[in-house]
């Protein structure tokens, strides 16, 4: 299963810089399953912040008249697989410490156009086809692709521009869309949805805060990230941080949720990962921390590091693994633009930039170009 985390800031970044008043300035309620996994682009901004990761999942340009209100497709319970858990082992190191990959990398890949989710070719990059529509310019923003075991459908995070007059669309949501019917249901509030490896739990980042803007008070709101909500099919567990906090870059605020192994990970606003096994404390705090400082866009667990994606001031970016143990960061890949990466099952990378790649010899990664007069903005595989 590929872990593409990083697209999923961009999408909230585009709808906090692209967004303009808007009539009513909701979203609708979403309903999380309680059977089963549901479905969620990163944790909002305030209009003000400008630390929020540069927006690339959305179209290039929003719309500037007011926007409608988000789709109302009517949340649905996501249905639990009876298939058995694949079994899957995490890559091995080779003698110069960077993970081999396991198996052959798989030949197609998800990504997102300018309008579209389509699947393509790896080797050249072309479109086999298009699942369904993505972007139609309804002040909908869509990424943070994450594919499911089969193959069969992916979770996504959606966020709305006008997102800060209400807080509902402020948090954003989580959907799933079947990959071969093309159908779209929302499943949850939040962001950041990431998925386990054996498919039977699914976490996603949200707010239970809704904070008057000390810039605008009248006008709009913060919705930082207080909690991980983690859905499996025996229901529904919360961890919550250690103090709410009262902007998005308060140190308790939540940035981003994944799992690593049997284990929940979650990095907070202050740059610390915390590890929470299955039976682990319901403050996030209360776990032990496994890295610290980290200024980084987390992808997912790789050969028993992190893979992260560091951006620049001037909106480079450099792909690298993290030795949660020593904290040594091995260099992967880097561009001069926004890049998106992903994780297949076997653990090969692929990435996906609006500039050209230059990738460390040796090092697990697939670049993937797009056709002439095209851009593919995330990536899963």
């Amino acid at each position: 299963m590929t872990v593409s985390a990083v697209a999923l800031l961009a999408l909230t970044a585009c709808s906090r810089s692209d967004s303009v008043s808007s009539s009513d300035g909701t979203a609708p309620a979403a309903t999380t399953a309680s059977t089963g996994p549901t479905i969620p682009p990163p944790a909002t901004t305030a209009p003000a912040a400008t630390t929020t990761p540069v927006d690339t999942t959305a179209p290039a340009t929003a719309p500037a008249p007011a926007t409608t209100a988000p789709p109302t497709t009517a949340p649905m319970t996501v249905p639990v697989t009876t298939e058995p858990p694949v079994p899957t082992t995490a890559p091995a190191r080779d003698d110069g410490g960077t993970p081999t990959p396991d198996g052959p990398a798989p030949e197609t890949a998800f990504v997102t156009t300018g309008t579209d989710l389509v699947e393509i070719d790896v080797a050249t990059g072309t479109v086999l086809r298009v699942v369904e529509e993505f972007f139609n310019g309804d002040g909908v923003f869509r990424g943070g692709l994450r594919l499911t075991s089969d193959r069969r459908s992916a979770y996504f995070n959606e966020g709305y521009e006008d997102s800060w007059y209400g807080c509902e669309s402020s948090k954003g949501s989580i959907g799933r869309i079947d990959l071969v019917s093309g159908d779209i249901d929302r499943v949850a509030t939040g962001s950041w949805v990431g998925l386990s490896t054996d498919g039977t739990r699914l976490a996603y980042v949200t707010s239970d805060l809704c904070l008057p803007d000390p810039e605008q008070p009248d006008l709009w709101v913060l919705t930082p990230a207080d909690r991980v909500v983690v859905e499996t099919v025996g229901g529904v567990v919360q961890y919550v941080t250690a103090s709410p906090p009262d902007s998005y870059d308060a140190p308790t605020a939540i940035d981003w949720a994944g799992f690593g192994g049997d284990d929940l990970l979650v990095l907070t606003a202050a740059g610390d990962l915390h590890r929470i096994p299955p039976d682990g404390a319901p403050v996030v705090q209360d776990n032990p921390i496994v890295g610290s400082g980290l200024a980084v866009l987390p992808v997912g667990m790789l050969g028993g590091r992190l893979l992260a994606i560091e951006l620049g001031d001037e909106g480079s970016a450099d792909l690298q693994l993290i030795d949660l143990v020593t904290g040594t960061v091995t260099p992967l890949a880097s561009a001069e633009s926004f890049m998106s990466a992903g994780i297949s099952e076997g653990g090969h990378v692929a990435v996906v930039a609006f500039s050209d790649v230059t990738v460390v010899p040796g090092a697990p990664v697939t670049v993937v170009t797009p056709p002439p007069d095209d851009s593919y903005f995330d990536i899963d595989w």
